[in-house]
């Protein structure tokens, strides 16, 4: 399962993206988010989460790639 469900829950709650353009293949542009909005997600993603994105991982394209991300940053802390 993922953090996908609460990543997609976040975007549409917040971020007003529109929930059937979330799929695995939008980029965060094609989700209307620029980059301010993508900076601010991460900080609402670390916190959702508990973990703490490093910079250089934090150059995601798509939404799966974020998704992806995340669930190693969870797996990597034990949860």
């Amino acid at each position: 399962m993922g953090s996908q469900p609460q990543i997609v829950e976040l975007l549409v709650e917040k971020y007003g993206v529109d929930a059937g353009k979330v799929s695995p293949e939008a980029t965060l542009t094609d989700l209307g988010l620029d980059s301010l909005s993508v900076a601010e997600l991460v900080f609402d993603i670390e916190d959702l989460f508990s973990i703490e994105v490093k910079a250089d991982d934090a150059e995601f394209k798509t939404l799966g790639e974020a998704i992806a991300l995340v669930d190693r940053y969870v797996a990597a802390k034990g949860g």
